[in-house]
């Protein structure tokens, strides 16, 4: 059976045009042909000497550098007596290298400039990649480079690291059968059984296949292209080339022993309908999935699922291959290319360095990706539709318990339980030979959902100064809308969100049972709406909680309005898909009130859910204040809400506790449970005890003004936190004579006096005096009088802390291992970590924005 036809592969070696790096004058090939990029950052695509490809890419404003690096070898290669060795491998790049031989260092690295990095193998594909600081971007390419250039592979961590029903019911022959993950038995048990070395056989397997030739690689941050094809040509032209010796599965990968068999096997719940295949998994071969969720009743009537599947795939083919759909997804995935956002520069990588990858994608299709559907092929559709056909499948059942099947097998890795049975004789010819039309399967309709207005909304305001925040432009007792215009970006994405707070969905536990049965009732009815909804990429998210209900529509505006003449039901249900519920009630309240839900009060419960709301709009991107104004009057006249009071919206519950000790005990519902304190014992004394915890951490947080002083990196280093913090006191209170040597002197002296004769130490007047008296001589003057008693307390308080509680302090060095030097910190000598950079210290960390400051509301237009 020929599955796959002969497709010549995108030209790769013409449009490159030879280079020197800018500073050490290193050879390399950079790609100067046409591309399809966006507008938002710079790349570019090099080849260094060793063949190795990488896409340089320059983002101004990212915070966050990454590289992601990708072996075109996967779980494929696992030799069959050493299944998982590839994952393995991954495993073991990360245990040190030639230049780097400690086994922690990278990671450690990468944690302390407020990094991330993680690797994964894949059947045909192993892939690593790390974010990191943009300032340490180069050090840690140096780190990760040498993974692949001189790895130790120390033999004592040989020692250390270590959907398979379907992979084991599949041709033997084939590599798709082999355990991809791997486990002390297939590796370390498998060596010994076939008088391997395992540490050898690793040696042979990265030798073999971890070849130049079949790496991509992308490096990401807001470094010049320039430099990053400096750090890419110097740290990775030294991976050795070893040419293509990985082969491809090709060929058919389900054993022909199972084709036409049902596997039953013990699984939890699942949910949905959908098809996939795995192209970007399986170079070689490819599979299509069917995955139907199905009720109790179709579990026992999945023989009608089969024969509907069929009839449905044999109107697809007499039907043919329809150009509008292609011509649907293709527009989608053209225009959110051409208005892509901004994304995390490890999501990037990451996402990119498939595509690098993909053999059939020309240079030029590299970062446009899915824009190389823009080809309609009706026959070459149509060949590979014909494929699914009652010939060429198996069926996999699963549910929590089969009633009437014996799952006594087991899978040998996982230990899962499954059964295989063949179909029925009658059952396979029926599928073969059925011709017959099944009332209501159809094509579906085109997608009216598919914007087609990417009109900029008043262009007069772009590049003016931006308004920082959103304007309120109504305000009543049912309405609250916010509305921000795209004063940057020109862009023609929007985005609308509702939090419509209503007052029944959970007043009680029996309206907080029929509100999620309606949503769930609403999504199963308009699934294919909401699905064409989603393809659009118009849909967000709609959530139920405990007062309102919130969703998030129209990413790009078209078509947004027309919901003037809806229900309130159908208005929830065509911008509502995705429902999530939290609940005050106890479990067992939910349950008992379940049983008495009737299809009479649900429908009652529906008729007055919107009588009394309060809608809380939030309008951005490419909108005008007219468009704003038109939808939240569409979506009030939909609604149709009485006047709200205020009473009527119900609050999150809270209650006023005075001080003092309260304990709450509750039992445990069912005497299985799993539930004890010891290991609360345990986390305590742990992690938060001071007194026992061995990784018992605290956090102080200071504000300064900048009206007092503040150390220099100097006087950090210099002078313990004691000292620091009572100088600063001192100083702010007018004090901004004294000499801060002096002062520590003194506090060493009064703290040394204070431990020898705790008894007999000063009062706090006195030392006072007497620090005073020391600064004179140093100082010259010092405010010994007119001293207002608020800073005379503010000066006490100071000196108790520094000298009476100066235990409190701590030695921080004997916690503190980490060095934070990396991310804009000073450490005193007793210990203490202090922010000296705080705008080095900002760019690496994740920053997220901040609530709105609380303020008065006034509307821009009066009700």
């Amino acid at each position: 059976m020929n599955f796959f036809k002969n497709y010549p592969l995108p030209d790769w070696n013409s449009g490159f045009e030879h280079r020197k790096t800018s500073i050490s004058q290193l050879p390399y090939e950079e790609y100067t042909g046409p591309m399809e990029k966006s507008a938002s950052d710079d790349y570019k695509l090099i080849r260094l000497p060793n063949n190795l490809v990488v896409m340089c890419v320059q983002d101004t404003e990212t915070e966050t550098a990454a590289a992601a690096l990708s072996v075109n070898v996967g779980s494929n290669m696992n030799p069959v007596e050493l299944q998982g060795l590839a994952h393995f491998l991954e495993h073991m790049l990360f245990m040190g290298t030639e230049k780097y031989p400690d086994e922690d260092e990278y990671r450690t690295f990468i944690s302390e400039h407020s990094g991330d990095s993680n690797a994964w193998t894949e059947f045909s594909s192993t892939n690593f990649y790390f974010g990191i600081a943009n300032d340490a971007f180069e050090e840690a390419l140096d780190r990760f480079s040498s993974f692949f250039t001189s790895p130790l592979f120390k033999k004592d961590c040989v020692d250390r690291e270590f959907r398979q029903i379907e992979c084991k019911l599949s041709d033997p022959e084939h590599p798709y059968s082999k355990f991809t993950i791997g486990n002390i038995k297939t590796l370390q048990q498998g060596a010994k059984d076939h008088g391997f070395d395992l540490h050898e056989e690793l040696l042979k397997f990265y030798n073999k296949y971890y070849s130049s030739d079949i790496m991509k690689l992308v490096v990401y941050g807001n470094h010049s292209l320039d430099q990053l094809a400096e750090w890419a040509v110097s740290k990775f032209s030294d991976i050795k080339s070893k040419e293509d010796n990985v082969q491809r599965g090709l060929g058919h990968p389900v054993n022909a022993e199972f084709l036409g068999k049902v596997v039953y096997y013990e699984t939890g719940w699942a949910t949905g309908l959908s098809a996939f295949t795995n192209a970007s998994e399986n170079k070689g071969f490819n599979k299509f999935i069917i995955s139907i969720c199905a009720t109790p009743e179709g579990l026992e009537h999945y023989e009608d699922i089969l024969h509907a599947v069929f009839a449905y795939v044999r109107m697809l083919v007499t039907s043919g291959p329809q150009e509008w759909v292609q011509q649907d997804v293709s527009s989608m995935m053209k225009l959110n290319f051409d208005n892509e956002a901004k994304t995390d520069a490890i999501n990037w990588v990451v996402n990119y360095v498939h595509l690098v990858h993909n053999e059939y994608l020309a240079p030029k299709h590299v970062l446009s990706k899915d824009n190389a559907y823009e080809m309609f092929n009706y026959d070459d559709i149509l060949h590979y539709l014909n494929f699914i056909n009652p010939d060429n499948f198996r069926v996999f059942i699963g549910a929590l318990k089969h009633k009437s099947v014996d799952c006594s097998e087991i899978e040998p890795h996982f230990g899962a339980a499954y059964h295989v049975d063949s179909l029925s004789t009658d059952l396979l010819h029926e599928l073969a030979s059925d011709n017959t039309h099944i009332d209501g399967l159809c094509l579906p309709e085109k997608n009216t959902f598919i914007p087609d207005d990417f009109s900029i909304k008043n262009t007069s305001i772009l590049g003016a100064a931006a308004i920082p925040k959103p304007t309120l432009l109504k305000l009543n007792d049912n309405l609250e809308l916010w509305f921000k215009q795209d004063d940057q970006f020109s862009s023609p994405k929007g985005r609308i969100s509702f939090n419509i707070k209503v007052p029944n969905v959970n007043s009680s536990p029996h309206n907080w049972i029929m509100s999620n049965l309606y949503c769930d009732m609403l999504n199963s009815e308009l699934d294919e709406d909401l699905y064409n909804s989603a393809c659009a990429e118009r849909l967000k998210s709609f959530k139920v909680d405990s007062t309102q209900l919130s969703m998030h529509i129209a990413k790009y505006k078209q078509r947004y309005a027309n919901i003037a003449n809806d229900s309130p039901s159908q208005l929830c249900a065509v911008y509502g898909r995705y429902i999530t519920s939290t609940s005050e009630w106890h479990h067992q309240l939910l349950e008992s009130e379940l049983a008495k839900v009737t299809p009479a009060k649900l429908q009652a419960h529906v008729d007055s859910l919107f009588d009394v709301t309060l809608t809380i709009m939030l309008m951005v991107g490419n909108f005008d204040e007219a468009e704003a104004l038109k939808a939240a009057h569409d979506v009030q006249a939909v609604i149709k809400p009485t006047p709200n009071l205020g009473y009527d919206l119900n609050q999150s519950r809270s209650y006023n506790i005075e001080p003092g000790y309260y304990v709450y005990q509750m039992q445990v519902p069912s005497e299985d449970s799993v539930n004890s304190a010891e290991e609360l014992l345990e986390f305590w004394n742990k992690y938060i005890n001071p007194s026992t915890a061995p990784a018992y951490t605290r956090i102080d947080v200071q504000t300064w003004s900048t009206k007092i002083w503040k150390p220099t990196e100097s006087d950090i280093k210099t002078y313990s936190a004691k000292t620091l913090a009572l100088y600063g006191c001192l100083h702010s209170e007018g004090n901004n004579t004294l000499d801060i040597g002096k002062v520590d002197e003194f506090i060493t002296a009064a703290i040394s006096a204070r431990k020898e004769q705790p008894e007999t130490s000063d009062s706090a007047d006195t030392l006072i005096a007497k620090l005073k008296n020391a600064s004179l001589s140093a100082s010259g003057a010092m405010h010994t009088a007119g001293e207002s008693a608020e800073r005379a307390t503010h000066t006490d308080t100071s000196l108790v802390l520094a000298i009476n509680d100066h235990e409190t302090f701590g030695n921080y060095a004997d916690v503190s291992h980490t060095n934070f030097a990396t991310i804009g910190m000073d450490k005193t000598p007793d210990g203490m970590w202090l922010m000296t950079d705080y705008r080095k210290f900002q760019a690496t960390q994740k920053m997220y924005g901040s609530v709105l400051p609380a303020e008065v509301l006034v509307p821009k237009y009066s009700s």
